[in-house]
């Protein structure tokens, strides 16, 4: 019964986080693109679009592989953290060099390559959330929630006066990668105040080769998904131009609003999964 009880309630927290979050990111990139104008809007959403292509590359997979490791052995956390987080910033450095390479050899737009490495320092966030992972072991995942709600308010708020600032898209990249950096910092804090501390973390070898090795169909799978999901802006515009590109992005925004459910349930059942 304390278990149904904890992830009835860890759904709660984050079906509730999922859909605040998908409904202002819709909205503010859909005010973006008013302002701004399709065709503008088009260029920097190619941009965009490359960058999310590398997100889950940060990841690794590692998400299902770290928790069962924790539930499983408790008292190797410290490597088994410290090793996912060593593993994930190798990756973030791999992923910022090959899309600002990408965004460089493509030309989309004047400022390409300046909004790409602006852009790409905002993979270093997902790196920490090696720390959220603890926190989904212990379905705990309010205080995560939490944690990360104000920088995401903050970034939506400074997209919007980025752009009705005309403070250029160099400056909107910077709202954009604002957020996962703040929610790195909040995570961190977070774990402090738990008796979690992130300086307990130490990288050893063999987990690292663990993790790297159980963790790689995962990435396999979570790259098919995403190139799934945006390889059709990354087509659309030299098909069919920056306007149709910029048209289609926003109104992309609003079909994500019915991918938390999954999500939700995964993030939740996992743990418990793992018990059994």
């Amino acid at each position: 019964m304390s278990s149904l009880k904890s992830v009835s309630s860890n759904v709660t927290w984050l079906s509730a986080d999922r859909v605040v979050r998908l409904g202002l990111n819709a909205s503010s990139w859909i005010i973006v693109m008013r302002v701004v104008g399709p065709e503008a809007f088009g260029r920097f959403s190619y941009v965009y679009a490359a960058y999310l292509m590398f997100v889950p590359v940060v990841a690794f997979g590692l998400d299902n592989v770290v928790v069962r490791w924790l539930i499983r052995a408790p008292d190797a956390a410290p490597s088994i953290l410290g090793s996912g987080l060593a593993l994930r910033l190798i990756s973030a450095a791999g992923s910022w060099l090959a899309l600002t390479v990408w965004v460089q050899s493509t030309q989309v737009a004047a400022d390409g390559l300046s909004i790409a490495a602006v852009l790409g320092l905002g993979l270093i966030g997902p790196a920490f959330d090696v720390i959220d992972l603890e926190f989904q072991s212990r379905l705990a995942s309010r205080w995560t929630v939490m944690a990360k709600a104000l920088p995401f308010l903050l970034s939506v708020v400074l997209r919007i006066l980025a752009v009705s600032a005309q403070a250029g898209f160099v400056a909107l990249a910077a709202a954009v990668a604002i957020e996962p950096l703040l929610g790195a910092l909040g995570l961190w804090v977070l774990a402090h105040r738990n008796g979690l501390p992130p300086q307990r973390y130490r990288v050893t070898r063999s987990m690292f080769g663990q993790l790297a090795r159980e963790s790689l169909p995962f990435l396999m799978g979570a790259l098919a998904v995403v190139v799934y999901m945006r390889i059709d802006q990354l087509m659309l515009l030299p098909l069919c131009g920056p306007v149709e590109l910029g048209l289609y992005a926003a109104a992309a925004r609003l079909s994500e609003l019915l991918y938390f459910a999954p999500m939700v349930l995964v993030t939740s059942l996992a743990p418990v999964l793992h018990r059994v």
